[in-house]
């Protein structure tokens, strides 16, 4: 309903913003919360010396990017006129923004604990909490007392303080020491700090179209765009959260099993069969939904969902082959990678934008992440080779976007387009089993000294 009271400007304002957000939040987390992930099973049989590592660098994080932003919001107006040609007031619109980055910088820590723990209930618990929040908070300031893209923008940051005030409690009751070791905290910063120019170029990948385009297509069509990255967001939503999930049940693997091959095949094969699933029925019945779900005037949106869940769809391939490099703690080969993917994705929005208008931004995306995706593959085999089925994902990726196309082709809620769609899902089936299931099922998952 929010699409009832939003214009696709209020849309390119909220993309903008989220843009900067996730930049703003890339900076000054310091790559802290990968390194806690990965440095709690180094502890992890000493529970205090935990503590005091986990302790520290809250109290490193809280204060430093506190500072950081209390500035920011002080005396950050000229700055940001001056980047930004003032399209986007800065208050109250930026103030907000840097408010909600602060809680979901002290939100990340712990929330970080709780998947390093594998305390999948309270992830589920705090994601679902925090979504339902955000959203009631934004209906009731939109719909209700008709407040526009700032009641969007206030409920959230609302949310994000109060589900970050909640699970810092959880933080300080289990984990909380008064001390600050530094010694702990460049433990921390050696891991963490290559990180952040490689998720800076992973911002590049992802948000970097929006704020080009702000500058290269009206806001009404940013806002579209934006709209159709929502929906496309759920396959990142997906891909993400089954990262996080996996990435702490690897490093327990490759400490505690002799012999994790299997187990870790045998999760490749359904992830990416799922996955690609996901993928089809989305970007086929992309037109559908977005026609239901919106106004006329946001549903061209849907032309630019099939690019951006292949895209992501790539990115959950790459969590899986990146692993070694992290369980290696070989983090400074990232900003490399991802800069050389970044830098690509630049300088192909900056030629084909101009040309082909918003839906360049969407394909150059898949096409960097691709190119991502092979350099990840080919180095993290070099650091510890693994019989990843790629050349078997590349198959499946070819007849994605083959069947994207070939529905596309059809016109929407006729009985052709039914047919045509249900064809390529009941195709995909067969192909996928094939290429996946078959193959994988019967590989034996369970050795001695396993964990469960």
């Amino acid at each position: 309903s929010d699409l009832i009271y939003l214009t696709p400007s209020d849309y390119g304002i909220m993309g903008t913003l989220n843009a900067y957000t996730s930049v703003i939040h890339i900076l000054l987390m310091f790559g802290i919360y990968a390194a806690v992930t990965r440095h709690y099973f180094d502890l992890k049989n000493d529970h205090e010396a935990q503590c005091r590592y986990v302790s520290s660098n809250f109290l490193f994080l809280a204060t430093a990017s506190g500072i950081v932003l209390a500035i920011l919001a002080l005396f950050g107006r000229p700055l940001w006129e001056r980047a930004t040609a003032n399209a986007i007031p800065f208050s109250p619109y930026v103030i907000l923004m840097l408010i909600s980055c602060y809680g979901g910088l002290l939100y990340r820590l712990p929330y970080s604990l709780f998947q390093a723990q594998q305390k999948v209930p309270k992830c589920i618990t705090f994601d679902l909490g925090g979504f339902f929040l955000s959203a009631t908070l934004s209906l009731v300031m939109v719909v209700g007392w008709k407040m526009g893209v700032f009641g969007m923008l206030l409920g959230g940051c609302i949310a994000q303080v109060l589900i970050a005030l909640i699970i810092t409690g959880f933080l300080l009751k289990e984990w909380f020491v008064p001390r600050l070791e530094w010694q702990h905290i460049s433990k921390t910063l050696v891991f963490g700090l290559p990180l952040v120019p490689h998720l800076l170029s992973g911002w590049a990948l992802a948000f970097v179209d929006r704020v080009m385009l702000a500058r290269m297509v009206p806001m009404a069509e940013v806002g579209r765009y934006t709209l159709g990255y929502t929906l496309g967001m759920v396959m990142l939503m997906i891909v993400s959260s089954i990262n996080e999930a996996y990435q702490p049940y690897y490093y327990n693997l490759m400490t505690s099993s002799p012999n994790p091959q299997p187990k870790i095949l045998r999760i490749v094969s359904y992830y990416l069969t799922g996955l690609g699933l996901i993928a089809l029925i989305g970007s086929m019945f992309a037109g559908e939904i977005v026609a239901l779900l919106t106004p006329t005037r946001f549903h061209s949106s849907a032309l630019y969902v099939p690019p951006i869940l292949l895209g992501y769809f790539v990115v959950g391939l790459y969590y899986f082959v990146s692993s070694p490099i992290f369980y290696h703690k070989k983090t400074h080969v990232l900003p490399i990678i991802t800069g050389i993917a970044a830098v690509l994705n630049i300088a192909l929005n900056y030629l084909l934008i101009p040309r082909f208008g918003a839906i360049a931004a969407a394909w150059n995306s898949l096409a960097c992440y691709a190119v991502m995706l092979v350099i990840y593959y080919v180095i993290a085999q070099r650091q510890n080779s693994f019989p990843y089925p790629f050349w078997r994902a590349v198959l499946l990726l070819i007849f994605l976007l083959a069947a994207i196309f070939i529905a596309g082709s059809v016109s929407l809620f006729t009985p052709t387009a039914w047919i045509v769609k249900s064809v390529m899902v009941a195709v995909y089936s067969i192909f996928a089993y094939l290429l996946f299931i078959k193959p994988f099922r019967a590989i034996k998952t369970v050795t001695p000294g396993d964990p469960i």
